[in-house]
């Protein structure tokens, strides 16, 4: 009977508590920050990674560039903004406890400085062939040049005997 007794105390207090600790007055030292990130030309950015610096708060934006941070500790925080191929960004936000705060962010294009050296081998005339006819093709095609076809990786890809591919239309063109 004591155990029981004990027991119903200790469910009574374990209620009493989570009451307690989910009551308003308690949430009141933290606020919410929400808003938009967009890209240099104000469209929205959709997947870009926002968080509270220094916390474990974060979020993604969604398809319209909507994001929602919950829970962040009232005060001055830091915001960080990154998104791949637009720079980050870090801006100040004024949390007031218990209230919304809006912060918009506009991610600008990253800047590379440095230098870039492009080489290629020559392009021979069965591939230049090759490129053209695929560029004047009235629908879908992927011709192949003779030149490429040795590069392929393992066995000739049409097969032991040349050219006999099952679902394959081999047209042989340019230069013997």
């Amino acid at each position: 009977m004591r155990e029981r007794t004990n027991l119903m105390v200790c469910l009574v207090l374990c209620i009493g508590l989570a009451v307690v600790a989910s009551s308003p007055v308690l949430a009141q030292d933290t606020g919410t920050i929400e808003g938009t990130i967009t890209g240099p030309e104000g469209n929205p950015v959709p997947g870009a990674s926002v968080m509270v610096v220094g916390t474990r708060i974060d979020s993604s934006t969604n398809r319209l560039g909507r994001y929602r941070l919950d829970r962040v500790p009232a005060g001055e925080q830091q915001i960080f903004v990154s998104f791949i191929g637009l720079s980050d960004q870090t801006i100040a936000v004024e949390v007031e406890a218990g209230a919304i705060v809006n912060a918009d962010v506009t991610l600008e294009l990253e800047t590379f400085t440095g230098t870039v050296t492009v080489s290629g081998d020559p392009i021979l005339a069965g591939q230049a062939q090759a490129l053209n006819e695929q560029k004047v093709a009235p629908n879908i095609v992927n011709v192949i040049s003779s030149e490429q076809i040795q590069f392929f990786p393992g066995q000739n890809p049409f097969g032991r005997h040349g050219f006999n591919a099952p679902h394959q239309r081999i047209r042989r063109l340019g230069f013997s």
